[in-house]
């Protein structure tokens, strides 16, 4: 069979209702041009949808993605481009997870996206599994994304015979120049590691490709629950992954381990430089660590974001007048201060009001606890204090809320 049947075919072979919509995802690397290329040829212009998610990462990303809308327009299919922004941590990672949270909000049921991986990629993903201690987990054909499904028809072609197709019908590609440094792991893989496993056992990548794989099972961003879990370290890798963490099986060990320990254990493992798994009422969150913010005025009415989340307010009928100024603090940055609130006529410790509302331990320290003085008159969603809160009269009054920041 020829390069141009066996691209073709492959995408022909996507299962996909007549009806539906048929993204696909789009770098402008010569893999995704080949890739779009055949979706238009094979399921038609009027179906298929590019979209190209930029991520900020190269100097260089908006002259791509202007070369990836002359491309687009040239082939006449439509294209969304979409900005995203990283954090800090792993860049790779989190591009990934920004990319498939933009695919995933768009597909509607029986929509699919369509993506470009290939049999070399599957080889360098094992290769880099076993080499950091990481299992070895494939990479599915198939796959749930929200209400649609993510499909990957090119992984038993190779990155040769996609560059040979795209060259065949003379379609223009990018070259992004970070994809030959080999300081990146994956990199070194692909053009040091892997030719020189082929020079002494040609054929390795398709062997490697062909050895048995278990697939993640399907998990969410959400706490795991303990009693789910079982002996197995599948769903915790699964579950962390969502997070965008990939640690090695001896962390991952550690995490089923401990969990597993009498109910009243605390368990806090790093599994990245900014992240780590703590246990609370019998489930496991990813936490990630943040500062501990300094003292602040604040007004209600006017929201402010902190580095432990953000604290919004909503106009009530008995709140806080707009007039008055409050000072946002922690329990890290209130020394010496009594950590009780006078509330219901009793006089009530945080830590009891805390563990009332089910707050997690790690919450704690960056929840704002709102003062008027010297005396707290408020802890957002969780206590307001005795006579702190007046009805609505000339000025508009407000109450707190405070949305920490989660993963």
């Amino acid at each position: 069979m020829s390069t141009k049947d066996a691209v073709c075919e492959a995408v022909a072979a996507i299962s996909v209702a007549k009806t539906a919509r048929f993204y696909v995802a789009y770098s402008g690397g010569v893999d995704s041009t080949a890739l779009l290329h055949a979706c238009l040829e094979v399921h038609g212009r009027q179906r298929c949808r590019a979209i190209h998610v930029d991520h900020g990462i190269d100097p260089s990303s908006e002259e791509w993605s202007n070369r990836c809308a002359e491309v687009c327009k040239n082939l006449g299919v439509e294209l969304e481009i979409v900005r995203v922004s990283l954090g800090a941590g792993n860049v790779e990672m989190q591009a990934r997870l920004q990319r498939y949270e933009q695919f995933r909000c768009r597909l509607r049921q029986g929509e699919v996206v369509a993506t470009a991986h290939h049999c070399d990629d599957v080889v360098e993903t094992l290769l880099w599994q076993m080499l950091t201690g990481r299992a070895r987990v494939g990479i599915a054909s198939t796959k749930p994304l929200g209400e649609g499904q993510v499909v990957r028809p090119f992984l038993d072609l190779s990155k040769q015979q996609l560059a040979e197709y795209a060259e065949s019908h003379g379609l223009p590609w990018i070259s992004d120049p970070s994809n030959n440094d080999i300081s990146l792991d994956r990199n070194w893989i692909r053009h040091v590691l892997l030719p020189l496993l082929e020079r002494k056992f040609p054929g390795a990548g398709k062997r490697l490709k062909e050895l048995e794989r278990p697939w993640l099972p399907d998990s969410e961003k959400k706490p795991l629950e303990i009693g789910s879990m079982g002996d197995s370290t599948d769903e915790v890798r699964a579950w962390l992954l969502m997070y965008g963490v990939t640690p090695t099986t001896a962390t991952v060990n550690e995490i089923v381990r401990q969990s597993s320990a009498r109910r009243d254990s605390q368990p806090n493992i790093r599994v990245s430089s900014s992240k780590t798994v703590r246990r609370y009422r019998e489930h496991l969150y990813v936490v990630t660590e943040t500062e501990a913010f300094a003292p602040r005025q604040v007004r209600p009415g006017d929201d402010v974001q902190l580095p432990s989340g953000v604290l919004t307010w909503r106009r009530r009928d008995i709140g806080f007048a707009s007039t008055r100024v409050l000072l946002a603090s922690n329990r890290l940055h209130t020394p010496g201060v009594s950590m009780s609130i006078q509330a219901d006529n009793m006089t009530k410790k945080l830590s009891s009001l805390f563990q009332e509302k089910g707050v997690a331990p790690w919450l704690r320290d960056g929840w704002p606890l709102l003062f008027e003085g010297d005396r707290i008159v408020c802890v957002p969603g969780v206590a307001d204090a005795d006579r702190a809160l007046e009805a609505n009269g000339e000025q508009d009054v407000f109450v707190p809320f405070w949305q920490p920041l989660q993963d």
